[in-house]
């Protein structure tokens, strides 16, 4: 017998506040496209909204729960909110001995509206695990891989990622700004 695969719609926002419209989008998708569920991921801190004061994450977070309580085919998740407290659980990993070589990735300079800001960091472990997180997707798959160079060398770089215009269309990218990431290795 093969495997059963489930679709699964993301809905991701700032949810200051959440309202009707938003559910009542996610309802109808998740009809028209036949999803077993939908999950809603309210933003830990919104990089559209820099100069705009926004409802701290966790109240937004209960109020999206809140608000897809009643249908069972709505989850809510903490990832973005938790993402806040990621570089306290990367710091930790590093206090750690370590199971073999690593390199630290750190963003030091950002332009424009980018996933993560100065400082955010990120650890790339010799056997390309992933701890933390500097904004995912194709970018911080690409880091992965200047990472595993970095380790393999011991020299650390400097790499620079553009997310605008033509190069983040056609990667699929929606932030439009660019970051500037430090990569040491880390033994």
């Amino acid at each position: 017998m093969g495997k059963h695969h489930r679709k699964i719609g993301i809905m991701g926002g700032t949810f200051d506040p959440i309202h009707m419209g938003h559910l009542v989008m996610a309802e109808a998708v998740r009809m028209d496209y036949d999803l077993a569920k939908v999950l809603f991921i309210p933003t830990g801190t919104s990089p559209h909204k820099d100069d705009i004061l926004i409802t701290p994450a966790i109240d937004r977070y209960i109020m999206t729960m809140m608000a897809t309580y009643s249908n069972p085919y709505f989850f809510v998740s903490p990832i973005e909110r938790n993402l806040q407290e990621e570089n306290h659980h990367v710091l930790k990993t590093l206090a750690c001995p370590p199971k073999g070589r690593r390199a630290i990735v750190t963003i030091v300079n950002t332009k424009g509206s980018v996933p993560r800001k100065p400082g955010a960091k990120m650890i790339v472990e010799e056997d390309g695990t992933i701890i933390g997180s500097i904004g995912g997707g194709c970018s911080e798959s690409e880091i992965r891989l200047v990472a595993l160079e970095v380790i393999s060398t011991g020299q650390y770089r400097t790499h620079h990622i553009d997310l605008t215009g033509n190069i983040a269309e056609e990667e699929g990218m929606v932030c439009g700004g660019i970051m500037d990431v430090l990569i040491e290795p880390f033994d």
